[in-house]
Order: structure tokens, then C-alpha cells, then sequence
């Protein structure tokens, strides 16, 4: 696996709202990259339950595909589940 070094600071998220919201359009994206279908829907209902965005995949390719047309702020991976 090769992993591609940070080259540029991702620009700075606008603060959560006084009630708490944050704004769907500024709203963190994470990869939830689990084979297991039960721990992965947990963890996407629990961000989005949040107003985060999520993105789930079971395996490689589906996590290298959503690497490929997104930019996600945070990634969960289950390095051993995926194969």
C-alpha cells in the first residue's frame, strides 16, 4: 500500500453555528472503509444522526473508488477486513 504524503493544508471548515448545526455544505466528510456491514452502517448512522457526511465502502476497490472522485476529511479503515 502506498500512502500519498499532506502537500497542501486543506482549507479551514466555517465554525459550527451558535445552536450547534453545522452547515451540510461545510459539513466534515468521512470514509468509513469496514467490511463488516453491521460495525460500517453503525458508524455511518452515527455521523450522519451528527450532520456529518458519510461515505461507506466494504472493500478496496469500493474505498479506492470513493478516494478517487472525493476528498475526505477523515478516514476509518478496518486494515485487517479489507482485502
Amino acid at each position: 500500500m502506498r500512502f500519498c504524503p499532506l502537500v497542501e493544508a486543506a482549507s479551514p471548515k466555517p465554525a459550527i453555528s451558535s445552536d450547534g448545526h453545522i452547515p451540510t455544505e461545510s459539513a466534515s466528510l468521512t470514509l468509513a472503509a469496514v467490511d463488516d456491514s453491521v460495525a460500517r452502517q453503525m458508524v455511518a448512522n452515527y455521523l450522519k444522526a451528527h450532520e456529518m457526511r458519510a461515505l461507506s465502502a466494504q472493500g478496496r476497490e469500493t474505498m479506492m473508488d470513493h478516494l478517487a472522485q472525493s476528498e475526505p476529511d477523515l478516514a476509518i479503515l478496518d486494515l485487517l477486513g479489507l482485502g
